[in-house]
């Protein structure tokens, strides 16, 4: 997401709460997408690079992220991966079925995983066709069944840009700048009013959007970790060491906040209000404010669940089957 009026750009991490930060900016701060949204087909991994682009074209905006403790994060992604498979037909409750257990998923995402790494742009779209018909974890789920969202598996190191300092999604970087700000969902209110005041943002709450549980501090601890075994945390950890050494998140210190060891940012002092440039033609006010209506149209279009309906089976169509 670009904002032009504030000045900034969101790295939009899978199951992060990138829903809610979306909509937010989309409804009150003139934000918009900085690359190609869902419904124009193709797997996330394939629009990406549009943000790596837009962060070379305006290396001087204010730019964040929303991290997640990746137990809690593999466990949404679980819990999203079965639903979307019931949603797709075809095998798809089998799919979904097949996940009955977060273990069976993790022996899937380790199996999927080890076939092929984060790739982007083309690169992606071929590895999904690919493999679109092979089958991995114990009850032999077929990537096709899985969907476009199986890049959403991908660690959240893939998607930061401090641990992608030459090339982020594939497009070479200008410069080497890491984040100004990392948020934690796992404090994501008191962390956006934090953003917001950086950033002298309009004072209006962020609204969960698909969020699969709002429970805080032990209480949220305690409803993710009640889904692991020994042998499931054992397969998390290997498949997301980086994400766990960069997040500085643990399991049994019931921490779900994402602390970034080093990041001041994380805690800096207020900064001053970026500066705006003007726009001094006529054109160039025309364009940002057709910019910014499409994006509020856009979005109130397809939250309407007539829309949602009509466009499910489009989004299986062109998905990878």
């Amino acid at each position: 997401m670009i904002s032009h009026r504030h000045r900034c750009l969101y790295v939009k991490v899978p199951k992060c709460a990138g829903t809610s930060v979306l909509a937010w900016f989309t409804a009150h701060g003139a934000g918009r997408h900085s690359f190609r949204p869902a419904w124009h087909g193709g797997p996330m991994s394939q629009r990406l690079p549009g943000t790596a682009r837009a962060m070379n074209l305006y290396p001087d905006y204010f730019t964040f992220t929303f991290l997640r403790n990746p137990y809690e994060r593999f466990v949404s992604l679980w819990l999203h991966l079965r639903r979307a498979a019931r949603m797709r037909g075809r095998d798809g409750q089998a799919a979904a079925d097949a996940f009955g257990t977060l273990r069976a998923f993790a022996e899937f995402a380790a199996e999927l995983l080890d076939d092929f790494e984060p790739c982007w742009g083309a690169d992606a779209t071929a590895a999904f066709r690919a493999r679109r018909g092979r089958e991995y974890g114990p009850d032999r789920v077929r990537l096709d069944d899985v969907g476009w969202l199986a890049d959403h598996l991908w660690p959240q190191t893939a998607f930061v840009p401090d641990c992608n300092r030459s090339r982020l999604f594939g497009v070479a970087r200008v410069n080497a700048a890491p984040l100004s700000f990392i948020g934690s969902v796992g404090r994501i209110d008191e962390d956006f009013a934090r953003l917001a005041g950086l950033l002298d943002l309009p004072a209006a709450p962020l609204l969960w959007r698909k969020a699969s549980g709002t429970e805080a501090g032990a209480g949220r601890s305690r409803r993710y970790a009640a889904y692991y075994d020994g042998e499931t945390r054992r397969l998390v950890e290997a498949l997301y060491a980086p994400d766990l050494e960069f997040t500085g998140c643990g399991f049994d210190d019931g921490r779900t906040a994402v602390t970034v060891p080093g990041r001041a940012c994380v805690t800096m002092a207020r900064c001053p209000a970026p500066r705006r440039r003007p726009l001094r033609t006529l054109p160039a006010r025309a364009w940002r404010a057709l910019w910014s209506l499409e994006a509020v149209v856009e979005a109130r279009i397809l939250y309407m669940p007539s829309v949602k309906r009509a466009v499910r089976p489009l989004a299986a169509r062109y998905g990878p089957g």
